[in-house]
């Protein structure tokens, strides 16, 4: 049995075959074939290292979409269709290697792929096919996480197969190349601090409106509640279950002050039919949310306008945290721990960082009160926070896509 050292020299010697082929193709003046391999239009996060890349003559851009492996059937095939459309309005080239079943329609050999960028390092969503250990092997292969990694599970988020596989992972902050330098089993050595592209998006000037009124004296919040309902898993932090009856009642009794926009997980439905949930009960509330005059139900995968221009943000979702860090706006963490000692314990060191820097509610009551506050604006941001946020998060913010870009095209014409 080869060891842990012989497999990943052996990983190198591929990666240096790849890297010289594809190098020769770009010095040779041929066109290379890029793809994003993408699952949910809520994990985009790539969007400005598409552009940055898009900007050369020498790459040809192609977005392949997958269906996603968590959702019910019938969930699964809206997903997916919404994924394609929602990469198609982008004007996008979309190749569809698998139909919204999962069925094989094209062969990985026939992408002719030189650069396969990956929206994350779990490979269940993409076709076994077009995993990264299958793809490593013809093409140069990037991973990018779709959040900023946050939770207390390193093996997961920095030692998977395809941590490890990757010609190049890069890190969206310092201290996430310290934690892959810790728990992967390369040491990390493929992983480059880049920052986080999704943040570049909030560098830029607001487009959408996602806001039904437009009175000064109204506030504006958004509700990102978790998928993990009842669940033994390491990410078990969903208190939708728990608070979702009340979190109606406050919206109907506020309609004087407050507005208010529900951002679910895209699978938090599927886990609520899963956990007995009925489909009819589940659709009858988003409806009804979204039939109010201060409520609606956002599934945008572009929400990072609805972010800017909320006055706070509550939530049970970890991705979001760190992101929203940069809007300089209230935060509150809904908790179904009953202390921080407990709550803490599922954030990995980054995570316990950060969750020390907003709001926690232990219960409702708590809820109502950070909202309460909101209201009277009288919640808000600590020095720590702002300090925090400038001096590891915002790492090339604003261009993490052109840096990711530039990066690459460097080490092509390095070889």
């Amino acid at each position: 049995m080869q060891s842990i050292k012989e497999l990943l020299e052996a990983i190198s010697r591929v990666q240096t075959y790849v890297l010289r082929r594809v190098a020769a193709k770009l010095r040779d003046g041929k066109t290379l074939n890029v793809y994003f391999f993408v699952s949910q239009k809520q994990f985009w996060s790539m969007q400005s290292v598409y552009d940055a890349l898009a900007a050369y003559d020498c790459f040809r851009l192609y977005i392949v979409p997958f269906p996603t492996s968590f959702h019910t059937h019938g969930e699964r095939k809206r997903n997916y269709a919404d994924l394609c459309e929602f990469h198609e309005k982008k004007g996008a080239t979309i190749v569809r290697v698998c139909d919204c079943a999962g069925n094989l329609l094209i062969q990985p050999e026939e992408l002719e792929a030189d650069l396969v960028l990956y929206e994350q390092h779990w490979m269940i969503n993409y076709h076994p096919s077009y995993t990264l250990w299958e793809m490593c092997v013809m093409a140069l292969c990037v991973c990018m996480p779709y959040g900023i990694m946050i939770a207390n599970i390193p093996e997961d988020q920095f030692n998977e197969n395809a941590h490890n596989l990757a010609w190049r992972n890069f890190a969206e902050t310092p201290m996430h190349l310290k934690l892959s330098r810790k728990y992967a089993a390369n040491k990390g050595v493929n992983t480059v601090v880049s920052g986080y592209p999704k943040l570049d998006a909030y560098a830029r000037p607001v487009e959408k409106n996602y806001w039904k009124t437009d009175s000064p004296r109204i506030k504006r919040i958004v509700w990102a509640p978790h998928y993990s309902i009842r669940t033994d898993d390491a990410i078990n932090c969903s208190t939708f279950h728990m608070y979702w009856m009340q979190f109606m009642e406050l919206v109907k009794n506020s309609g004087d002050k407050l507005e208010m926009v529900l951002k679910p997980h895209p699978a938090l439905k599927s886990r609520c039919l899963k956990v007995g949930f009925p489909e009819e009960i589940f659709d009858r509330y988003m409806s009804e949310w979204d039939s109010l005059p201060n409520a609606s139900v956002v599934t945008d995968g572009d929400y990072v306008d609805l972010f800017t221009t909320s006055d706070a943000l509550i939530l049970d979702s970890l991705s979001f945290i760190s992101e929203y860090l940069v809007t300089g706006k209230p935060m509150c963490f809904l908790s179904k721990f009953p202390d921080f000692s407990k709550l803490s314990g599922i954030f990995n060191d980054y995570g316990k960082m950060v969750i020390s820097l907003v709001d926690v509610a232990y219960n409702f009551n708590d809820a109502a009160t950070f909202i309460n506050n909101v209201c009277k604006g009288t919640a808000g941001v600590s020095s720590e926070r702002e300090y925090f946020t400038d001096s590891m998060l915002k790492v090339n913010f604003g261009h993490v896509g052109e840096f990711i870009a530039n990066h690459i095209l460097e080490q092509l014409r390095a070889v």
